[in-house]
């Protein structure tokens, strides 16, 4: 869950489609490229500066 959070805050910044790329790459790497054994899901949002509900 460590790396999980670093990668992520240190990609904070960048869209979410590099997000999902550095945590798709982490994966890969933690895994030395072994394929996985179960289904891997991941989705990235990134909130906006606009607000919910138009306020």
């Amino acid at each position: 869950m460590e790396r999980l959070r670093a990668c992520i805050m240190q990609h904070a910044e960048e869209g979410a489609s590099a997000v999902l790329n550095a945590l798709t790459s982490g994966v890969t790497h933690f895994t030395s490229g072994q394929p996985p054994f179960d289904d891997v899901t991941l989705v990235v949002m990134k909130r906006t500066g606009a607000s919910i509900g138009g306020a």
